[in-house]
């Protein structure tokens, strides 16, 4: 998305008119650019925190891991409302369950 922002690499280019129903779509949303970068700050770099604080034992990454779980499953939310239902993206929401989840779970039994 931010390599290639035309989309084709991933044959996304057909789904750049469904983003017209977003505020400023005229300026943010010509190709993908501005949404790889949100991709990749939001589900991304906070992702790799969350993993590297988990490496380390520290308790904060079990909750920034459930946090980002709840992230990624609001943002594919938001896709379904936007784009057509798709494979990928109900993919992405069941890791974001799963994340979700597993992080409760984490915490709930690591409590003092």
């Amino acid at each position: 998305m931010i390599l290639v922002p035309s989309g084709e690499t991933l044959q996304m280019e057909f789904m750049l008119p469904y983003f017209k129903v977003l505020p400023f779509s005229e300026i943010l949303f010509k190709n993908y650019t501005f949404s790889g970068i949100c991709l990749l700050i939001v589900n991304g770099i906070t992702n790799l925190i969350a993993a590297y604080l988990l490496i380390k034992n520290k308790k904060i990454g079990i909750i920034l891991g459930t946090i980002f779980g709840f992230t990624l499953m609001l943002w594919i939310t938001i896709q379904f409302i936007i784009f057509p239902l798709n494979i990928l993206s109900i993919t992405y929401f069941i890791i974001g369950l799963i994340q979700l989840l597993t992080g409760y779970m984490t915490y709930d039994n690591k409590k003092i």
